[in-house]
């Protein structure tokens, strides 16, 4: 169970809506098990959530709000051997929001997914393990005010996948096939490849196809719907070369993903990015890089490392694709004493851009946040965190505000 609750600042630069956007939130999240025999197991997992979120409405009206609510509820039944899992969930999903401004009661959207997946996986040997499974969704989208073109779409997949270790090698493929109501029949695959090497070492290899129907919320989102989306296919492939050590675990990282109808959000304006932005299609985009990562201990303190290299560009026009920074970082850092766990962490994001033609840029910038964790028993943990300490002036968006030096306390109770 969490409740978190802000006053928030004013999420827009502008100067006829300088009122507070705060927010509250309430989660609880739930699970049961049991085990019936020696190979069966039941499970029941819950998910909810509501709020209520402050915003600026861009006419000048004091006090908009949305409320949302969102559920998810999934129960398993697992069958276990030597040999065999077999695994069968059912799931239903609910995503709710209302805008409300002015004392009145504005748009809403109501979205829903029912899903049954079946899924299964064979040891045929010591070397080869095979699997399956069956998949079927459907989603709905409804209104009290509104009737939609689409308002329910069925998707019934099959899919099939298998692993062979022989020594150092491990060979892994896998396909799946997609029949959608909407979007007819779409098959994706993946073949991958790893070799470990001088026993600390290892080359991985993959390449694969993609597809991506845009939901229900990217067409009919009160505000930012867009029902013209297209779906979206690509490519993708991907090199790397890890290590472990005594000291030291680290991973290089290549890639590259060809993307046909890339869906992204976009001003519908190309040149103000001050206009309403919409998820949007890019007919043709590339996005490949290079990542690298590493865990390491100096004495007692933690830390991990991240560097991504990322050129993400529209391959018809040349420019980089908007709010997709080239270079970033991270870097966090633990120190665990008795009963005390200190935390730091500090993120660079690179230079980017928000329009299409790469004129208007966001500069870089650097937040560090801290915390300090005090572990009372087994259960009970007191948390302190200060985000944005050095109070960095940055924006993610041009004409946006961001959230200044903040500070967070959180009581976490485990059973």
């Amino acid at each position: 169970m969490k409740t978190e609750q802000a006053d928030g600042f004013s999420a827009r630069q502008l100067p006829f809506e300088q009122d507070d956007d705060g927010f509250e939130s309430h989660n609880v999240v739930g699970e049961i098990g049991t085990a019936v025999g020696e190979n069966w197991q039941l499970s029941l997992q819950g998910y909810y959530h509501d709020g209520k979120a402050d915003y600026d409405d861009g006419y000048g009206a004091v006090g908009a709000y949305t409320d949302s609510s969102l559920y998810n509820v999934a129960a398993k039944a697992a069958y276990v051997n030597d040999k065999l899992m077999s695994e069968f969930t059912v799931a239903h999903n609910q995503d709710k929001a209302q805008n409300n401004s002015q004392g009145k009661t504005g748009s809403e959207i109501k979205t829903e997914r029912l899903l049954a997946n079946w899924l299964n996986h064979y040891q045929v040997n010591q070397q080869l393990g095979v699997g399956g499974g069956v998949e079927f969704y459907r989603d709905s989208v409804s209104n009290s005010t509104t009737v939609y073109e689409e308002d329910e779409r069925d998707n019934a997949a099959a899919y099939i996948n298998s692993i062979y270790r022989a020594g150092n090698l491990q060979l892994e493929g896998s396909v799946r096939t997609d029949d959608n109501d909407s979007y007819g029949t779409n098959t994706t695959w993946l073949v991958a490849g790893a070799y470990t090497f001088l026993e600390d070492y290892q080359l991985s290899a993959s390449v694969g196809t993609g597809f991506k129907a845009p939901t229900f919320n990217d067409f009919y989102w009160p505000g930012s719907g867009n029902p013209n989306l297209k779906p979206e296919e690509s490519t993708n492939y991907e090199v790397a070369l890890s290590g472990s050590q005594a000291w030291l675990d680290w991973r290089v990282t290549g890639y590259r993903n060809d993307v046909e109808q890339l869906i992204a959000w976009a001003p519908m304006d190309s040149s103000d990015p001050n206009s309403d932005w919409l998820p949007m299609n890019v007919d043709n985009a590339r996005l490949q890089g290079i990542e690298l990562t590493s865990q390491f201990n100096t004495g007692p303190v933690y830390h991990e490392l991240s560097y991504d290299y990322l050129d993400a560009e529209d391959t018809e026009t040349g420019k980089q694709l908007i709010r997709r920074a080239k270079h970033s970082a991270k870097w966090n850092m633990s120190y665990m004493l008795e009963q005390w766990q200190l935390d730091m962490s500090a993120l660079y994001k690179g230079k980017s851009y928000e329009d299409d033609l790469n004129t208007k840029s966001l500069d870089a910038y650097v937040l560090v946040d801290v915390a300090a964790s005090y572990f009372i028993n087994d259960h009970l943990t007191v948390r302190g965190r200060v985000a944005n300490l050095f109070d960095e002036n940055y924006t993610s968006r041009s004409t946006y505000n961001v959230q200044e030096r903040s500070y967070f306390a959180t009581v976490t109770y485990q059973f």
